[in-house]
């Protein structure tokens, strides 16, 4: 039997005889449409149900014939749908739309969307109802995952403990999280949809104020903004944060928003604070304790070398030995304690780096030993240095200190060669300073940068020391390592690093 001749459906409810014929327009709508569809009469029986419900359903059409609908709705959900069912038959709405659940056959949860409207006869009386029912459980389904990701958000973005907001371009505040808001006492509707300039926080000055302006207009320009600022927390209680304003970039490489972030750094700023005064504190100490330990040593030199001058021959060989030892001490001293003074200045942390061109740096260092150089006939090989950042002053003792020793320890009658290497590592700088002079045992490779730590004596090679503890230390201030490897006889190869 073809399509064009299917039969007309007939049901008998409450002894009235109701036809639906399937080869009319409404019928086949009815038959074919891609969503489901139902006649429903007054008690919730199925009269018929389209292919479409029946497979959403997982029932065919003799069974959902012998069923309600309240027999397959989730109990959840069955008051609300009766209640319009209850409000339909009693003329109160003409139709209704409602998302409720039902539950297939196979105990599968199905979310879907109800729109029912009344059938009446022409006496007045119900006929049936028309349920046009869609499917929508996946997107209920990412409603609710969206909700979850929402809620899980929420909790991250107020349980941070970063102060965090977002604004439009123009700096106002469309969300501040409860971290920024529990630090000032506020409350949502304090901040929401006001200017942050003009927020709480960030009312501690004028100047402050001007100058968070300033930046929003350059993060909004697409600029990354830190700084740090001082704002008031609860009760006008000043506190100093690490401010970032980040802008947030559209598809289309346009900022669309910027987000604001504070992490208060008040304990390292009181700290810091506390190390200018003590670094000034020491360095007053240092120089003073330089100038005094050195008069003494000024006025011994000078005796010694009137009694060396005035008595030379009224003293045997002997005598004049021990004013030789003495003078020889006086100096040795002044040098120690000029190294020391030197090692205490290389510890200031506070010192900003700068761009150095390591090339001209070193140039500096050799102008140092121009006498050295050309009296030992040394040839000294570099080329092709990189610029760093790093401090200036730590970084040129480095170098001198290296420079110096690969100089001083040679071989007598040896010329020294001495190469200079700078290489590029990624995440830092490598350099190494090679010379072919006297070397070191292995043993003593690792105890030669320790304070005071000398393998020869002062006859042989004078000096306080201190050169290789001042060069770990400017390298360890600078993240880096430094370590030597070397022959005995054949020379030294120091290699540091340093973090860029």
């Amino acid at each position: 039997m073809n399509k064009k001749n299917e039969p007309s459906v007939i049901k008998y409810l409450d002894g009235k005889k109701i036809v639906i014929d399937l080869n009319s327009e409404f019928g086949r709508t009815f038959k074919f449409a891609a969503i489901g569809m139902a006649l429903v009469d007054q008690e919730g029986r199925w009269i018929i149900a389209n292919n479409s419900l029946c497979k959403l359903l997982e029932y065919s059409q003799e069974e959902l014939q012998k069923l309600t609908f309240q027999d397959i709705t989730h109990p959840d959900d069955l008051e609300k749908d009766l209640e319009k069912v209850r409000k339909l038959y009693g003329k109160e709405i003409d139709s209704y739309q409602i998302e409720k659940r039902y539950i297939t056959q196979s105990g599968r949860i199905l979310w879907i969307n109800l729109s029912g409207s009344a059938v009446w006869n022409e006496d007045g009386s119900f006929r049936y109802y028309i349920a046009q029912i869609q499917d929508i459980t996946k997107e209920k389904e990412a409603v609710e995952l969206l909700a979850e990701k929402e809620s899980l958000f929420r909790g991250i973005f107020n349980s941070t403990f970063q102060f965090i907001g977002f604004l439009n371009t123009e700096g106002l505040v469309y969300e501040a999280n409860q971290t920024a808001l529990n630090f000032a006492g506020l409350k949502p509707e304090d901040v929401i949809g006001k200017n942050f300039w003009d927020c709480y926080w960030w009312q501690i000055s004028p100047s402050t104020q001007k100058k968070l302006k300033k930046s929003i207009k350059k993060a909004a320009a697409g600029e990354f903004i830190q700084y740090e600022v001082e704002v008031w927390g609860r009760d006008r209680t000043p506190s100093t944060i690490l401010f970032n304003l980040k802008p947030v970039f559209g598809e289309s490489h346009e900022v669309i928003a910027l987000i604001a972030e504070g992490r208060l750094i008040q304990d390292i700023v009181d700290a810091r604070n506390a190390l200018i005064r003590n670094n000034e504190e020491l360095e007053q100490f240092t120089s003073i304790a330089s100038h005094d330990l050195k008069e003494p040593l000024r006025m011994v030199k000078s005796f010694g070398q009137l009694l060396q001058r005035h008595y030379a021959g009224k003293l045997d060989e002997k005598g004049q030995q021990y004013i030789g030892f003495m003078l020889d001490a006086v100096g040795r001293m002044g040098l120690l304690i000029d190294d020391l003074l030197e090692y205490s200045r290389v510890g200031d942390e506070l010192t900003g780096k700068e761009e150095i061109n390591t090339q001209e740096l070193i140039q500096e260092v050799l102008n140092l030993y121009t006498d050295l150089i050309e009296g030992k006939s040394a040839k000294i090989y570099f080329s092709e240095l990189p610029k760093i950042r790093a401090k200036r002053v730590p970084m040129k003792l480095l170098f001198q200190n290296l420079i110096g020793n690969a100089l001083k320890y040679q071989k007598i009658g040896e010329l020294p060669l001495i190469k200079i290497v700078g290489e590029d590592k990624g995440s830092f700088w490598k350099f190494s300073i090679s010379d072919n002079g006297i070397g070191i045992k292995e043993e003593y490779q690792k105890e030669v940068f320790k304070l005071f730590r000398r393998l020869h004596t002062n006859q042989e090679y004078k000096g306080s020391g201190m050169g290789l503890a001042i060069c770990k230390k400017v390298v360890n201030q600078h993240k880096g390592e430094i370590w030597l490897e070397s022959e005995v006889g054949r020379g030294s190869t120091v290699y540091f690093t340093l973090k860029k």
